[in-house]
C-alpha cells in the first residue's frame, strides 16, 4: 500500500518540538515536501476562485441558483478574512442560504463585512509607489461604490461627471468614463 499524508498546522512544530510538545521523528516523517500558504488575505487573487466554487458548492447543496453581482465580489475580495478560507466559505454559505433574490448586490451582503469602513489609506511599510497607487485605487473605488451605490453618481462625486479623467488618476489608468469597467476588472 502506498500512502501520502498531506497536513497542515499554523503552529510552529520546531518549537513545539524543542518544548517537547511535538515528536520529532513524526515531525521528518511529515515533513517531506514542506510548502508555506499565505493566509487569504495575502492572495487576494484568489478569492474571486474561491467565491465562485463556494457559490456553486452552496447552490447546489441547498438547490439555488444565487449570483453575486461584480460590485459585491469587489466588496468581498477587499475583506481581510482573519478565519482565511473558512471564514470566506461561510460568508458564502450565509449568503446564499439567506438570499432573498437571484443575483445578490451590495445591499444584500452580511451587515457585518467591513466595506463601510475601509481606511482609504492604510501604510505598513514601504512598497512600490505603482503597488500603493493600484491599492489606493481600489479602495477609494470600493468606498464610493458603498456610499453612492451606482457608478453615475460615483463619478459625479469623484469629479468627473463629464467623461473627463482627473489630472492627477491619469498615471493610475483610471479614466472615469470606465469606472463601471474598472469595477468589474479590477484585480486586487
Amino acid at each position: 500500500m502506498n500512502i501520502r499524508i498531506i497536513s497542515a498546522t499554523n503552529k510552529d512544530l520546531k518549537q513545539m518540538i524543542k518544548n517537547n510538545q511535538f515528536r520529532e521523528d513524526l515531525y521528518y516523517r511529515l515533513h517531506v515536501v514542506p510548502m508555506e500558504i499565505p493566509q487569504l488575505r495575502e492572495r487576494k487573487e484568489d478569492i474571486l476562485l474561491l467565491t465562485d466554487y463556494f457559490l456553486k458548492k452552496f447552490n447546489e447543496k441547498y438547490g439555488q441558483s444565487i449570483t453575486i453581482d461584480d460590485h459585491s465580489k469587489l466588496i468581498l475580495q477587499l475583506q481581510d478574512y482573519p478565519g482565511n478560507v473558512r471564514e470566506l466559505e461561510n460568508v458564502i454559505e450565509q449568503i446564499v442560504v439567506t438570499a432573498r433574490k437571484p443575483i445578490v448586490t451590495i445591499e444584500d451582503l452580511p451587515s457585518d463585512l467591513t466595506y463601510k469602513d475601509t481606511a482609504l489609506v492604510n501604510l505598513t511599510g514601504i512598497i512600490p509607489l505603482k503597488k500603493a497607487l493600484e491599492e489606493t485605487e481600489k479602495q477609494l473605488l470600493s468606498q464610493a461604490l458603498s456610499t453612492y451605490k451606482s457608478t453615475r453618481k460615483m463619478a459625479k462625486a469623484l469629479g468627473s461627471a463629464k467623461r473627463r479623467s482627473c489630472a492627477n488618476w491619469a498615471n493610475t489608468n483610471l479614466a472615469i468614463r470606465t469606472i463601471n469597467n474598472k469595477l468589474t476588472s479590477i484585480e486586487i
